[in-house]
């Protein structure tokens, strides 16, 4: 999702934005910005009762709406959109660097085609920064497993622990609870899941290269 969206604003940014600049140095704040000053501001903007958020859906007619933080089922998806909006703009940095390499003569080609706006997407933009892509995909995939300032300041990995992922749950296991062995095997374990990602990433990129070579 953090991909998808860092991509759809780096494409209009690219296109249709005259201040493309400007907009790169708005979008990119929140990036270069303190974890927990970001997060103070999203625990206040998802406070239940006086938050803006839940201030905003009463106006439209929620009567009961959710707790977000505090609530179970909504704890984990307010931390992952709290992420996504504050990563996106690394992405959409990365995305536009790459679009910088695709030919123009290669659009104009296929305008003289006939090709519209999707097939152009699909025949040249994806398949010319899928090393980009490929690139994003496994720092996206590291850096969810290293996602716990958020969590150890706004959840503490609760409400009950629905936002425990793995890293906080080895953090909690090894220096909560002391259970170091079962740390040191979580940990076993989140090497292996790394490596395997990594693995699968440079066979996709190698084969990519091959295939374009």
């Amino acid at each position: 999702m953090l991909l998808v969206f860092g991509f759809i604003l780096a494409v209009l940014i690219d296109r249709y934005c005259f201040a493309k600049k400007l907009f790169k140095l708005v979008y990119f704040l929140p990036y270069i910005s303190s974890i927990i000053a970001v997060a103070s501001v999203w625990r206040f903007l998802f406070y239940p009762s006086l938050g803006p958020v839940n201030e905003i859906l009463r106006a439209l007619g929620v009567l009961n709406p959710p707790k977000w933080l505090a609530d179970m089922h909504w704890a984990l998806p307010s931390l992952a959109f709290m992420y996504i909006w504050q990563n996106m703009s690394y992405d959409m940095i990365i995305f536009l660097a790459g679009l910088q390499i695709v030919p123009r003569e290669l659009y104009e080609a296929a305008d003289i085609d006939g090709a519209n706006a999707v097939q152009k997407m699909r025949s040249i933009t994806i398949p010319m920064i899928t090393p980009t892509l490929f690139f994003l995909l496994i720092a996206e995939i590291m850096a969810s497993f290293r996602l716990f300032d958020q969590i150890q300041y706004l959840t503490e990995g609760g409400p009950g622990n629905s936002t425990s992922v793995l890293v906080y749950y080895l953090y909690k296991v090894s220096f909560k609870y002391y259970r170091f062995g079962y740390g040191y095997t979580i940990s076993l374990v989140l090497f292996v899941l790394i490596f395997v990602i990594t693995y699968f990433y440079w066979k996709g990129r190698n084969r990519w290269v091959q295939s374009y070579s």
